[in-house]
Order: structure tokens, then sequence, then C-alpha cells
């Protein structure tokens, strides 16, 4: 009995904790602490989300619809590109094989023997292009692939959403996971660093690339799409023959 008294209060605990939700997604019944907790966590965490969601779509719309910003984010990432171009082969230089940034996938074991072929000149140089990496190599190539693929994505007038530019902030935050991790390990070297922590940047780095192929055969497609749709078609005429009336 008194064990049973003791075990009471915290039964009741975990009850209110765990009770079921209605259709909203809000807990039936009185809410406690815990619970309208949890909830409002939920919806500030939703609230971001949507903030950031909206506030990127916004820059990728503000980017295309200007011509100068859109010529100005293209020369930028041109620019960009050529340098990081140029602080890649001093890397490559040292016969350690391909950059790690450019494999899809790799092993703890990989990583170690890249590191230790490159020798201490070779990662000194790797964390400079790290640097040049995340600022502003990745955000430059975000804002030009998001405002394409939004660019795209409007011209077909609804038939396809304009979330699909949400694929280059995705490709940008698996490219700063990997190569934040990265640039952690060279640092560190010879220390070695958790498998856990090389597994993350494996998988960071394979969706980088999955995605990125899957943004460009998307953007080719929209692109083919709005210059040969039906639509389009129609549309073309119709205007010419208000020119000709």
């Amino acid at each position: 009995a008194a064990l049973a008294a003791a075990a009471e209060p915290r039964l009741r605990h975990w009850t209110a904790k765990e009770k079921p939700c209605d259709s909203q997604g809000l807990p039936d019944g009185p809410i406690t602490s815990h619970s309208s907790t949890f909830v409002h966590c939920r919806q500030r965490r939703q609230e971001v989300y949507r903030s950031t969601a909206s506030m990127l779509l916004r820059l990728f719309r503000a980017v295309y619809r200007s011509k100068p910003c859109l010529i100005g984010a293209v020369l930028f990432e041109i620019v960009v590109s050529l340098i990081m171009n140029v602080m890649h082969r001093p890397v490559e230089s040292y016969n350690a094989g391909t950059t790690l940034d450019l494999r899809y996938g790799y092993t703890a074991d990989d990583v170690r023997y890249w590191l230790y072929k490159l020798g201490p000149e070779g990662r000194e140089k790797y964390l400079r292009m790290v640097q040049w990496d995340i600022f502003p190599y990745i955000p430059a190539y975000t804002i030009l692939l998001g405002s394409l693929l939004l660019m795209e994505s409007e011209k077909t007038g609804g038939q396809y959403p304009c979330e699909l530019a949400w694929a280059a902030p995705v490709i940008m935050v698996c490219d700063i996971v990997e190569t934040s991790l990265n640039g952690y390990a060279t640092k560190k070297f010879p220390q070695k660093i958790s498998n856990r922590l090389v597994l993350i940047s494996s998988v960071a780095n394979m969706l980088k690339w999955a995605y990125f192929a899957l943004s460009i055969l998307l953007l080719a497609y929209l692109f083919i799409f709005n210059r040969i749709s039906p639509k389009k078609k129609n549309d073309k005429v119709l205007s010419k023959n208000k020119k000709e009336d």
C-alpha cells in the first residue's frame, strides 16, 4: 500500500504529460504546465520556420525580379567560383586524392588518410579554402540557384510550387555542415574526431550532391517547360493577334 501511494503522484504526472491530442494537435482536457510548454515550443518553431521560409523566398524573388541584381548574382558567383578554383589547386597538388568536398561520401579512415597525405602545409591551405567556402562561396550559389528556381517555378503560372526553390537552402545547410566538420577534423589532426561526426559529415556530403543534381535537373526541366508549354505558345499567339489588331 505504501509503494502504491508513493507511485500514484508519479503516475498522475506521466498521465498528464501524455494526454491524447485533438484534430488540431492540441491536448484534450485540461492543459498541464508540461503540455502547454510543449505546445508553445512547437508553435514557436513553426513560426520560425515559416518566417525563415518567407524571408528567403522574398530574397530570391527580389533578386530575380531585378535584372541588375540577377546579373550581379551571376557575375559574383563566377568570380567567387574562380577564386575557389585557384585556392583548390594547391590543395590538389599534394597528391592526397580528391578533396573530401568533391567526393560522394567517405569513411573515418578516408578522412584521416587524406589529412595525413596533405601534410601541415596542405592542411593550412585547406583551412583557408574552408573559410572561403563557408563565406562567400556557399551564400553566393545559394542565392543564385534559389532565385533561378523560384523564377522558373513562378513562370509556370502555379503549375509548380514556388517551394521548389527551397532546394537551394537545403544544399546550403548540408554544405555548411559538411565543410565545418571537415574543417574541425583538419584542425584537430592528428587527434581523431568522433566517427559519428565523420558519419554526419559524410551523410551531409551525399545529401548535398543529391540535392544539387536534383536542383540542376529540375531547373533544366522548368526552363524547357516554360519555353515549350502550350500555354506559352497560346499567349504568344494572342499577344501577336492583339498587336496586329
